[in-house]
């Protein structure tokens, strides 16, 4: 922190944020505290705005444990109390920043009460993929089949500058796998290049929603019988996560198992998941 403090300007803080993504990106844990840690020391308020920043990493810490697979009360509280604070704030642009944050809330949790706001805020318009995801849960495929139709060709969506269009191509891999539509699922996943995401926005919760896609493709390539295909993904997966936090255990294995379960197999007969 000492070194740290005479570089002031927006450019050191963007830095950190930048760090806070690797950190999450390989489910390294403490770390990613310790930065947040940091960035709140260095920055008691949020530059331009008199919010104290210690409230803002709360939310960064959050957003990034449930894009990591995480989930509990405690998290939600602090996505709960982000969203409250946006609706006593007045100001339309950060009402629409706020989108992003509950659609990844709705999409990790399938909690319902993340899909009021975007009625309050923004365009008023609730997104087709969380329409789609609803549609799942209440058990009405053919409407979410209907939504999914009008899902963009990967190629033609990129994820350059908007958080929330990178939240939506996730969201539609997810959404396209439970249908069954596996090719289309994976071909949005292999449309992801690390290099779309950037390090320049800030808190990124797509950074570790990339990390873990690829133990969704590992597992989808193993369902359409793609031995090297799926074999390779969950190994990328595992050397991503090499260093990650324990809590982060129960997702690795299900990788390991299944690189064992594919090397096991004969040729001509792989396990379906």
């Amino acid at each position: 922190p000492d070194s740290l403090a005479p570089a002031q300007g927006f450019r050191r803080l963007q830095s950190l944020l930048s760090a806070t993504n690797v950190a999450a990106f390989h489910g390294a844990l403490p770390e990613h505290d310790q930065l947040l840690s940091l960035i709140a020391r260095l920055e008691p308020t949020l530059p331009g705005a008199n919010v104290p920043m210690r409230s803002i990493t709360e939310t960064w810490r959050a957003t990034a444990r449930l894009a990591l697979g995480m989930d509990s009360p405690q998290l939600r509280r602090a996505l709960d109390s982000a969203i409250a604070a946006m609706d006593r704030v007045s100001v339309p642009g950060i009402q629409a920043q706020g989108r992003g944050l509950v659609f990844i809330g709705y999409m990790l949790t399938g909690d319902t009460t993340y899909v009021a706001p975007f009625r309050r805020w923004g365009s008023k318009r609730v997104p087709d993929e969380v329409e789609a995801l609803r549609a799942l849960e209440s058990g009405d495929t053919a409407r979410a089949q209907s939504i999914a139709a009008r899902f963009r060709p990967p190629d033609s969506t990129r994820l350059i500058s908007d958080a929330g269009t990178g939240f939506a191509l996730f969201a539609q891999a997810e959404i396209l796998a439970r249908l069954g539509d596996l090719a289309r699922a994976v071909a949005i996943y292999e449309s992801i290049e690390r290099d779309d995401l950037g390090l320049t926005f800030g808190p990124d919760p797509r950074w570790p929603l990339y990390a873990r896609s690829f133990l969704e493709r590992g597992q989808i390539y193993e369902q359409l019988g793609d031995r090297p295909r799926a074999i390779a993904a969950y190994e990328e997966f595992l050397e991503i996560w090499k260093e990650a936090a324990p809590e982060l255990r129960d997702q690795m294995r299900l990788a390991r198992e299944g690189i064992i379960r594919l090397r096991d197999a004969p040729a001509t007969e792989l396990p379906r998941r």
